[in-house]
């Protein structure tokens, strides 16, 4: 289901717990370069200081209930994504078997350059292994670039939910992908 070839000049791999410093890094610097300018800075300092902590990512690297995909380009990082259990407030569509997309934070000057694919089918392969008939994900409802490329990997909108960002509160939309073999 990929769209863009992938650039030949990156490199996909499982994390490993040694990665948490860079991760949590590279994490912080993708949110903030994507969203910071909607945020109050003591809500942006709250919030990365709360979800951007290289123990916290450790901590996210080693549970095995998750899966931590990293994208490397002459060892640096430019992409990752992580899924796991589903901890979104939705019931899963009949009781299915469910796995949630957690984060999918790609440099911006990889954007369309089959990245963001690759780690999906990377992550759908991963669900698909845990026996999950669908994938969930939150995304920001005032984020249209993103919610094209999730409509364009077969995800449609279920549910909403206000999601924290410090004191202040973002409008996000759930969505839903059912997996090929259900």
């Amino acid at each position: 289901m990929s769209g863009a070839a992938p650039d030949a000049s990156v490199r996909y791999r499982v994390a490993q717990a040694a990665d948490c410093d860079r991760l949590a890094a590279f994490a912080e610097a993708t949110f903030r370069a994507t969203f910071a300018h909607l945020y109050r800075p003591e809500d942006l300092a709250a919030f990365v200081a709360a979800s951007y902590t290289p123990a916290g990512h450790y901590v996210e690297i080693i549970d095995p209930a998750r899966d931590t995909m990293l994208a490397e380009r002459d060892g640096a990082l430019v992409a990752y994504a992580q899924g796991g259990p589903l901890t979104l407030p939705i019931a899963p569509l009949g009781g299915e078997p469910a796995y949630e997309l957690k984060r999918l934070y790609v440099d911006a000057a990889l954007h369309g350059a089959g990245v963001a694919d690759a780690l999906m089918d990377a992550i759908e392969a991963r669900a698909d292994a845990r026996g999950a008939a669908a994938i969930y994900l939150g995304v920001y409802a005032d984020n249209p670039r993103a919610q094209r490329f999730y409509t364009r990997r077969g995800f449609a909108k279920v549910g909403a939910y206000r999601f924290p960002v410090g004191a202040a509160y973002d409008d996000e939309w759930i969505m839903r992908r059912p997996l090929s073999r259900w």
